[in-house]
């Protein structure tokens, strides 16, 4: 009866790290370790708060989206639970179109790959606030398209640039950015 109990619980807690495939040739739950099997020299490793690490990348990973920017793999207790893309600083005074046009290019892209985006929201309620601010505060606007793939969710935004001390203090420069994401985990570091 003992073993039977054993080798039942073994079965139940190896379904516990399933891992599944994720975007750019990852899979979830893999170890931080398997991204530089891939072939993806790691930049850097950065602990975050709590039991988060974020692997920036210095190479655009397997079916990267030909866009510059930047690739980082967040893993909480080493097992990976988010991927991340990020344009650098879209600046100047055509940043807003700038930032619209590789928004609506990567739209096309996981259009592409996943589908009609099952959620789009791309508004602004007043024109007489900067972009770039209105669309990171929810009771001024909002610029995304949600994507769902079987087993993961993808979300790609337009949100403010950084400064060297956090966002950007003029308010002209923006980013866009794609975050996937394990259904189901809706952790945050």
């Amino acid at each position: 009866m003992k073993k039977i109990a054993i080798a039942t619980l073994l079965v139940l807690l190896s379904g516990c790290d399933r891992k599944s495939e994720a975007p750019f040739g990852v899979e979830w739950n893999d170890r931080s370790r398997s991204v530089s099997s891939l072939g993806l020299p790691t930049f850097n490793k950065i602990p975050l708060r709590g039991d988060w690490v974020i692997l920036y990348v210095t190479t655009p990973p397997k079916e990267s989206f030909n866009i510059e920017g930047a690739y980082n793999f967040l893993y909480k207790n080493d097992r990976l639970k988010r991927i991340t893309f990020n344009t650098y600083d879209l600046t100047g005074l055509d940043s807003i179109d700038k930032s619209k046009h590789i928004y609506n290019e990567l739209k096309k892209i996981l259009t592409e790959r996943y589908g009609t985006p099952k959620e789009v929201n791309e508004h602004v309620y007043n024109d007489d606030f900067s972009f770039f601010p209105c669309v990171t505060n929810t009771n001024c606007g909002k610029w995304e398209s949600v994507f769902s793939h079987e087993n993961y969710t993808g979300k790609l935004y337009i949100g403010m640039g950084e400064s060297k001390s956090g966002y950007s203090d003029r308010r002209v420069s923006g980013r866009v950015h794609v975050e996937f994401s394990l259904n189901g985990d809706s952790l945050s570091p």
